[in-house]
């Protein structure tokens, strides 16, 4: 339940806001300016897409 949780929230963050999700954390583990290129974001975007879909469909049928 609680990775479902974090899944989804991540998920949405990534849908959201893909350029603001990746710029923070390349700040984080680089020193320096660096900058993604131009294709990472919708690959970001479709992370959120999948993190979304698995959380909201995982489970479905179970009694748990």
């Amino acid at each position: 339940m609680l990775l479902r949780a974090l899944a989804l929230g991540l998920g949405v963050v990534e849908l959201l806001r893909p350029k603001e999700f990746t710029d923070f954390w390349l700040k984080l583990v680089t020193k320096g300016d660096t900058e993604a290129r131009a294709w990472v974001y919708p690959i970001v975007r479709l992370e959120g897409l999948v993190f979304v879909l698995w959380a909201l469909t995982r489970g479905r049928g179970d009694s748990s």
